[in-house]
């Protein structure tokens, strides 16, 4: 008995064996070129005067940069969790159109294009096969910019490093994933923003999911993160003499409406030292926020609201009404 166990264990091993050397000498998968022009979501499906990643608004119409050199394509028969194939320009000029060129599996093709920030490759997205093909991707909840030498601080636009946009195969434009709130400082006098909706349930990040419905993309929720608020702004560290008087700043948000919202506003200190004070108000307004849409929230105040004989004086007339300190 003893002698035939150590034959079948044998025999086990070497099937093993045999299997990992068909692995092992697998025939490489065939590769075959493709193609692709592709431009970016115009004003009407963008934030005015807003610059999209690295792009740049043109006489009215949003542009590809130089620095603007990849975008990611995923197949009808990418795996599970699949990183995309990684498809990238070789164009220079500042366009309104670039033509991305990579390379997918020979058997494949093209099922969505995904632009990253000009990444080949990404953790804050996931891609699932099965029933239901889909593309899921969520919102960064610290959306502050850094100033200074290197920075990725842009006046008037929102943090290049958080905003997704996608394309079905056959499209010539991506599309936003997410809705923008706008706030506008007062002067330079406000550092950062931090955003809360006032029901716990109506999560300002989450997750999207997009798939194809009657040939289209559909947008719907995937589920929602655990954090539930949004900062916009200048990091921290930055140097408050870099802040530019009276820039507007986007925050990228889950499109829905919010029965309510806090904001918490950090005021710049002096030049050199950081941040200043802090102080918050909120409101039990509904704001509906759209996808590729912006809701406005005007001039913040720089200072705690105030009651005074039944008036609310905040330093800014965007916030005259409705609001209260925290």
């Amino acid at each position: 008995m003893k002698k035939f166990l150590y034959i079948c264990a044998l025999a086990a091993i070497a099937a093993t064996a045999v299997s990992c050397s068909k692995d092992n000498n697998a025939a490489p998968v065939k590769m075959k070129t493709i193609s692709v022009s592709m431009g970016l979501p115009q004003p009407a499906d963008t934030p005015e005067g807003v610059d999209l990643s690295k792009s740049l608004l043109v006489d009215g119409h949003v542009k590809w940069t130089a620095f603007d050199k990849n975008i990611i394509c995923f197949t009808n028969n990418s795996e599970d969790k699949s990183k995309g194939y990684v498809l990238t320009s070789t164009q220079t000029d500042v366009l309104a159109n670039k033509t991305f060129t990579g390379s997918i599996p020979e058997g494949d093709e093209p099922l969505f294009y995904v632009f990253d920030r000009n990444r080949v490759q990404t953790g804050n997205f996931s891609f699932r096969k099965g029933t239901a093909t889909y593309f899921a991707v969520f919102v960064d909840p610290d959306q502050r910019m850094t100033l200074g030498s290197g920075g990725n601080f842009q006046p008037n636009t929102y943090h290049p490093g958080c905003d997704y946009t996608i394309a079905k195969a056959g499209d010539s434009e991506f599309k936003h994933v997410f809705g923008f709130i706008k706030w506008t400082n007062n002067g330079s006098a406000i550092k950062y923003v931090k955003m809360e909706p006032l029901v716990s349930s109506e999560n300002i990040v989450g997750q999207r999911k997009i798939s194809l419905l009657n040939g289209e993309l559909d947008f719907a929720h995937a589920w929602d993160s655990g954090t539930n608020y949004v900062m916009s702004g200048v990091a921290a560290a930055g140097d408050n003499s870099l802040i530019t008087p009276d820039n507007s700043y986007y925050a990228i948000v889950y499109p829905r409406t919010y029965n309510g919202m806090k904001l918490t506003i950090t005021l710049a200190g002096e030049s050199g030292t950081g941040v200043g004070t802090t102080f918050s108000i909120k409101t039990d307004q509904q704001f509906t926020v759209e996808r590729g849409k912006v809701l406005d929230m005007g001039v913040l105040p720089i200072s705690a609201i105030v009651k005074t004989s039944g008036t609310v004086e905040t330093g800014s007339s965007d916030f005259a009404a409705g609001w209260t300190l925290e």
